[in-house]
């Protein structure tokens, strides 16, 4: 008999080669145990057979396919045994190899090797029971915590159905927890981790659920495959991988902000126009003044001021006493009455149509209008990948960005996202969160108005684990 072991994560395997009866087969056992006080699983995973026993078999089941050479007689040199069948394990060998064999099979001198096809992870199916500490936090809808009414702790949402179809898979239960500080996990200055990521490197956790994926963290942590939440049911895929993206929201313009100011009267125009208009009424004014001086039959000098009144009542459709008798300045009256006309129907249009319809006057719609109108203070969540962003980005708006949310102080990082939206609702705040948190915990909330015309920072969230856990490929074989 020979017997070799290795350790793989918190378990160990062992694979056991024993020397059968006067058949000459040699199995090949597979054991590894999930934590040392529990038991030990002994799988049978392959077979090897001399050469003899492999042509007892005959044509029909068992076909040498040689690849460097074509005599069979002079040792079958790198040749090949090529067998069809669905997969399993062989109990009584030869006899029924053409039927229970589908796995990898290689030729060693004068036998021939069968074993497993699959990966390691494939064939880890049970954990008999053990129970993984696995942290959440509030990350709706993916993860949704809450307390039972023995103020014990527990987690809901579309990450926990995941993890109850790998429970039922993998034979395992879950205890959950929240880390103490309420923070996902960051680099400190001196080194350490703080949050969930701290509290696993720390063998507090053995799973977090739900949580964003960076390189700092990838350094320290395994991440599963990355996973997505479709609209009707949680999804993961290779070919495009999974985003989530963040967005701006803030308070609604409501009653006492509707959009109907002072300025809704002058908003018409832009300055633009109203200066072009006024230059207008002084020149004309300034042509009534010099044709009555001027002309011989303009009826009387008008002077500058009177003048400009003129020209404004023509503009607004009132008639003088003054008498204007040349074509000249008939021909400036005209045209002030003119332009007043044209004037005049544009204004009200626009006035009654911004008096009767409630239209949002936003100071800002993007990130970039948000640093330069610097009127209302920027939030995010502390301890998380948009705050990292923020921080160690090179792009100039996000420098500002951060600029603003360190100019808040202890309110520019917030602990919870419900004080962020609670900041929100209080006035001029500004809140950095992900689409599908604001959908899910405010999207039917008319105070809240997200801002979609840009979205920023975008991630990928999975379960994370302790570097180099055996979980990691257990995970993804079933995800």
């Amino acid at each position: 008999m020979y017997c070799g072991a290795y350790s793989e994560g918190d378990g160990e395997v062992e694979l056991q080669v024993a020397v059968p009866d006067s058949e000459g087969r040699v199995m090949l056992w597979e054991q590894y145990q999930v934590r040392p006080h529990l038991p030990t699983h002994l799988t049978r995973v392959g077979c090897w057979i001399s050469r003899a026993q492999a042509l007892k078999s005959g044509p029909s089941s068992l076909s040498l396919v040689p690849e460097t050479g074509t005599d069979a007689d002079e040792g079958l040199k790198d040749t090949s045994l090529a067998v069809s069948g669905p997969l399993g394990f062989l109990k009584d060998l030869p006899q029924d190899l053409h039927e229970r064999s589908e796995g990898l099979r290689l030729l060693l001198g004068a036998g021939v090797l069968l074993g497993p096809r699959e990966e390691l992870a494939s064939r880890r199916g049970d954990l008999d029971g053990t129970t993984l500490r696995c942290m959440a936090d509030d990350f709706q809808p993916l993860t949704i915590p809450d307390y039972g009414p023995a103020g014990d702790y527990r987690v809901t949402g579309s990450f926990v159905d995941i993890m109850a179809i790998l429970e039922r898979s993998l034979n395992f239960t879950c205890s959950w927890s929240r880390p103490e500080d309420r923070a996902w996990g960051a680099l400190q200055p001196d080194g350490t981790w703080n949050g969930m990521i701290g509290d696993l490197m720390a063998d507090k956790g053995d799973v977090i659920v739900a949580i964003s994926r960076t390189l700092p963290r990838e350094e320290v942590v395994d991440f599963t495959l990355p996973l997505l939440l479709d609209r009707k049911r949680p999804t993961q895929t290779l070919s495009s991988p999974p985003l989530a993206r963040h967005i701006l929201v803030l308070r609604r313009p409501g009653t006492a902000n509707s959009g109907i100011s002072w300025s809704s009267y002058t908003q018409e125009f832009s300055s633009g126009a109203w200066a072009g208009a006024a230059m207008m009424v002084l020149f004309m004014g300034s042509c009534i003044t010099l044709i009555t001086r001027y002309s011989r039959s303009s009826g009387g000098h008008v002077p500058f001021t009177e003048s400009i009144l003129l020209i404004l009542g023509a503009a607004c459709q009132q008639g003088t006493k003054q008498d204007i008798q040349g074509t000249a300045g008939r021909i400036v009256l005209l045209t002030a009455l003119l332009l007043g006309t044209v004037t005049y129907i544009h204004y009200t249009s626009f006035l009654i149509s911004a008096l009767s319809v409630n239209r949002l006057l936003l100071p800002f719609t993007t990130l970039a209008e948000l640093t330069r109108v610097d009127s209302h203070q920027l939030m995010v969540l502390k301890s998380t990948v948009q705050e990292d962003v923020l921080k160690l980005s090179t792009n100039p708006v996000y420098q500002k960005a951060w600029a603003n949310i360190q100019a808040g102080g202890e309110w520019g990082s917030v602990a919870t996202n419900d004080v962020g939206f609670a900041k929100v609702l209080e006035g001029k705040n500004v809140y950095l969160t992900t689409e599908s948190e604001y959908s899910y915990q405010y999207g039917g909330d008319s105070r809240i108005l997200a801002l979609t015309k840009e979205k920023y920072i975008a991630i990928f969230v999975s379960v994370a684990v302790t570097k180099k856990s055996q979980l990691k490929e257990l995970f993804d074989n079933r995800l």
